[in-house]
């Protein structure tokens, strides 16, 4: 009975926390009209990662370029978290 409560204890106070990362967060940054290349140098030096997940054609920006983002800036996330971003295309849609 001791070892298996040693175990449980163990588990989910020392194991989870260590592997989950809990209670460590980093900010995430404002990354709108950075080029797709800078927010790769950006976030990998903040433990973040990113995915595009759509795109939006705007005239106003460049192409590659950042419109937005989830989750929004300043909010607090885990370490290696991805952040989705919706991208300018190099073509407008036809």
């Amino acid at each position: 009975i001791s070892l298996t409560t040693f175990l449980i204890v163990f588990f989910f106070y020392t194991y989870l926390p260590a592997t989950t990362y809990h209670r460590e967060t980093v900010t995430v940054p404002n990354l709108a009209g950075m080029s797709v290349e800078e927010a790769r140098k950006f976030l990998s030096n903040r433990d973040l990662e990113f995915f595009i997940a759509d795109s939006s054609y705007s005239k106003s920006h460049k192409p590659y370029t950042v419109l937005t983002q989830s989750p929004e800036p300043g909010a607090r996330v885990k370490r290696n978290r991805k952040i989705r971003l919706t991208i300018n295309p190099k073509t407008p849609p036809k």
